[in-house]
């Protein structure tokens, strides 16, 4: 998914077709390499891991967010992770995949 496309870049919630705004954010933000040292991609690169969480939330969160609060962005984290689980035991096998899928 190209982060500049017109649905990735929209302000909504993702109801254009792509993904929400903070899933790509989220996801730059852990694909960047020269965040490795403050957060990165599991070995099996189906989870991220926050290596020290006070630069997370000092540096990272207010470059790729509104703020700079770690129990905030691990809130909506989970709203996300619970909607997708919910959407996968109703709707087709394409939403069982983790968000990180994009």
């Amino acid at each position: 998914m190209d982060p500049n496309s017109a649905s990735a870049s929209s302000g909504g919630g993702g109801g254009g077709g792509g993904p929400a705004p903070f899933l790509l954010k989220t996801y730059e933000m852990v694909d960047n390499p020269s965040n490795n040292e403050i957060v990165s991609w599991s070995s099996n690169k189906k989870s991220f891991i926050v290596w020290n969480p006070p630069e997370f939330a000092r540096l990272l969160l207010p470059t790729y967010f509104k703020h700079n609060n770690f129990s905030s962005f691990i809130r909506q984290l989970n709203t996300y992770i619970l909607l997708k689980y919910c959407s996968s035991q109703n709707l087709s096998n394409q939403l069982s995949h983790t968000f990180l899928d994009l």
